[in-house]
């Protein structure tokens, strides 16, 4: 039952910010030339929650990896290990360790 609750509350959610947002999905120029539509609707969502494109564009990319799991229940860094993510120096997020990759232990 929880589960169930739990989906069609976050399909409210999207909905909700889908809906009252007021920018635009781009067709033509600025930061979202020649993107998928997916992509825009997405960085759409996670801007709305972040506060605005220009706050998710300020933020480094273990904050964005942060909220962008918070949104499906999981946490940096705290509770049961669930699964890594290696943050690469120049912002890149994998999933295979190497050097002077920085570990992000993903938990519940």
């Amino acid at each position: 039952m929880k589960l169930v609750f739990c989906s069609i509350y976050q399909s409210i959610v999207f909905l909700f910010i889908f809906a009252s947002d007021k920018v635009p999905i781009s067709e033509g120029g600025g930061i979202l030339k020649n993107r998928p539509l997916y992509f825009q609707l997405f960085l759409k969502f996670i801007a709305k929650i972040a506060g605005g494109y220009k706050q998710l564009f300020l933020m480094a990319p273990k904050q964005i990896l942060a909220l962008v799991l918070s949104m499906f229940g999981f946490k940096i860094g705290s509770g049961k290990r669930v699964f890594v993510v290696y943050l690469d120096p120049n912002g890149t997020i994998e999933v295979e360790q190497a050097e002077g990759r920085e570990e992000i232990i993903v938990g519940i």
